[in-house]
């Protein structure tokens, strides 16, 4: 088979080739159809900007208590998963911390 090299067909680059019997051909006519697996959509993380102009638009407050519970936990210099662990433990009555 014979590669004639890109040219356009419909406004787009095709690879087209030619066969022994002189017909030609497009490179997705000689190529097998593959099914592509879904896309999972990917996770995101938001910033504390990105959150707090969130939680502005939904009218959304924290209490006096839960403000006062971030900043200590943020003055004892905890990690984000040891902080998120901590909320939860507060709003989940789990315990004190050891």
């Amino acid at each position: 088979m014979k590669r004639l090299g890109p040219l356009i067909d419909a406004g787009r680059m095709t690879n087209f080739h030619q066969t022994a019997t002189g017909e030609i051909v497009s490179q997705a006519a000689i190529m097998p159809h593959t099914v592509s697996k879904p896309r999972k959509p990917k996770s995101r993380v938001l910033g504390a900007k990105a959150f707090a102009a969130i939680t502005a638009v939904e009218d959304l407050r924290l209490s006096a208590v839960s403000r006062k519970r971030l900043d200590a936990l943020k003055a004892a210099g905890l990690s984000p998963d040891e902080r998120r662990a901590e909320v939860l433990r507060a709003y989940t009555g789990l315990g004190r911390r050891k």
